[in-house]
């Protein structure tokens, strides 16, 4: 074996760094990493060690035919290497679904073919034909001809390198801060070993026509890339929000570094934000400042439309607990903001309503009532009692219509409620007559205690209303301990009337209001519980309430 000169020797020595500081970094990216991004990274980074390690030990051969076989194995490093640079490359710009079936069938299969060629070249010469021995200071050179099959491949192999610096540059300029610097980072690391490659194949650039450049040059991406990596966190957030989150979600996301600030985003997030802007506080003040636990909100504009979006901050820890950063999602809530700010004008709406009903309804009514009883002072008429009843049968209407009106509002500050004490009180508040109460109840609910008392008043009326006054009304439980129910012995509800009975309006008696049992819905429905009527065991009608887990059963005493 010839003795090498001493730029022999530091060409063997660079490439052999090469592959030392690669298998390095992927040492490292394998102990911190898992991910769909990482894992082709890391074979990447193992390919072009190899494609190194094989180039190196080219030059070192003592036989030319052992400098053909590391020379064919260089050509199968090679290859390894771009198809994982480009499969790094769609996973890191999270383009996976345009890269999945006929494109990604056509690219594997392409290249699995070209490893067939490259293996068997030394026999079919279909690549590179007329291999042949050369020397370069000391160094075992390997010389053949390029085939027009060969020409084709590595120009389809540059195309498939352009792809992957368009989608590095267009995923730069829709990312917000640090990940568009580092992937602006690592487009710059792979140019610049890319560009000796093109140099040595397209323009003959290089110490001898046989003598590869790309492989020592791989230091060099190495450097650049594995520190953009690694100085932006990739192996530390990727993990725990692209695969995930990023990808997954349909909700604007963000990764907000504590140092560095925004560092990774969806491409629901990329639509919110503006041309230039290189900070939160250039999109907007709010997601810079928003802070775990605390409600803020942020109005950013949509496609030329100003949208309302909730802010949900998550702390983001590394493996060692330790806090890096925060996840944003941003929860559009602009239609729900408009049917609340719809609910509120209705509410007015209602309010002024009521306050009419209030004001000048009953003054007439008022008047009415006082002429009436002048009336019957002087004469004796059925018409005026039939007046005066109808008056009363108003002045009752008018009271559901303002019970009604004021009770769709939810309950917000529930208090603790002995039902069988509030049943009580309200049975003795009520014209009962003869009928008879018996309850069975050891329940404690969440309620608003008036608006519940309001119910059960409600119930026991509707029960002495169509029962008869020697109605027993019976106060249960629910045998699952969730709720309870109100029944009477009366002539019950029709089942075709079971559905309609809580209508507003709606009555089978001619003399009710039709509001009594719609007012018991919209109580029930402001607590969030359920209620609905049956028949009842013994006959008559049974008006069951599930108060949805919110009653605690009391210990017998």
């Amino acid at each position: 074996m010839t003795e090498l000169s001493a730029l022999a020797t530091g060409l063997v020595g660079a490439a052999f760094v090469s592959a030392v500081i690669g298998g390095a970094l992927a040492l490292l990216a394998w102990r911190r990493s898992d991910t769909a991004a990482a894992r082709p990274f890391l074979w990447f980074v193992l390919f072009q060690s190899a494609w190194s390690t094989a180039t190196a030990l080219t030059w070192l051969s003592p036989t030319f035919n052992a400098a053909l076989a590391f020379k064919t194995l260089s050509y199968v490093f090679a290859l390894g290497s771009l198809v994982s640079w480009v499969v790094f490359v769609v996973a890191y710009t999270r383009r996976d679904e345009r890269f999945r079936g006929w494109p990604r069938t056509l690219f594997l299969g392409w290249n699995a073919i070209y490893v067939l060629l490259v293996l068997t070249n030394p026999v079919t010469e279909l690549l590179l034909a007329d291999p042949r021995p050369a020397s370069f200071q000391g160094l075992m050179l390997v010389e053949w001809t390029p085939t027009d099959l060969f020409t084709a491949n590595l120009l389809v192999i540059y195309g498939a390198v352009l792809v992957t610096y368009w989608l590095l540059i267009r995923f730069a300029r829709r990312a917000v801060g640090g990940q568009g610097r580092q992937a602006l980072a690592v487009l710059g690391g792979d140019l610049a070993f890319v560009g000796i490659n093109v140099a040595y194949y397209v323009g003959g650039y290089s110490l001898h026509p046989s003598l590869d450049p790309s492989p020592i040059f791989f230091t060099v991406t190495v450097v650049v890339v594995g520190s953009a990596l690694f100085a932006y966190d990739f192996l530390d957030y990727e993990p725990l929000v692209t695969d995930l989150l990023l990808e997954e979600m349909n909700d604007p996301i963000i990764v907000r570094d504590d140092v560095r600030g925004p560092i990774a985003l969806n491409d629901a997030a990329a639509r919110l934000v503006p041309e230039g802007a290189e900070t939160l506080s250039d999109v907007a003040p709010a997601l810079a400042n928003a802070v775990d636990g605390a409600k803020s909100t942020v109005s950013l504009d949509l496609d030329g439309e100003q949208r309302t979006f909730d802010i949900g901050v998550s702390p983001i820890r590394t493996r060692d607990e330790q806090k890096r950063g925060d996840l944003l999602v941003l929860r559009d809530v602009t239609q729900q903001q408009r049917r609340q700010r719809e609910l509120e004008r209705q509410t007015e709406r209602l309010d002024q309503f009521a306050s009419v009903v209030s004001h000048d309804l009953r003054n007439p009514l008022s008047v009415a009532s006082g002429r009436l009883e002048l009336a019957r002072e002087e004469y004796e008429s059925d018409h005026l009692d039939r007046s005066a009843d109808a008056l009363d049968r108003m002045e009752t209407l008018i009271d559901d219509l303002l019970t009604l009106a004021r009770q769709g509002e939810a309950v917000r500050d529930p208090e603790p409620v002995e039902l069988a004490e509030l049943v009580d009180a309200c049975w003795r508040t009520v014209a009962t007559g003869e009928a008879t109460l018996r309850t069975d109840v050891s329940l404690t609910v969440r309620a608003d205690r008036s608006r519940l008392r309001q119910v059960l008043e409600n119930l026991f009326r509707n029960a002495i209303d169509h029962g008869g006054p020697e109605v027993t009304v019976t106060v249960g439980e629910l045998p699952d301990g969730n709720g309870f129910y109100v029944a009477d012995d009366g002539p019950g509800v029709p089942e075709a009337d079971h559905e309609r009975i809580f209508e507003s309006g709606y009555s089978p008696d001619e003399e009710g209001t039709g509001f009594g049992l719609r007012i018991v819905a919209e109580i029930v429905e402001a607590h969030g519980w359920d209620v609905d009527v049956s028949e009842n065991e013994n006959g008559g009608a049974r008006f069951r309430i599930d108060v949805a887990g919110r009653a605690v059963k009391q210990p017998a005493e």
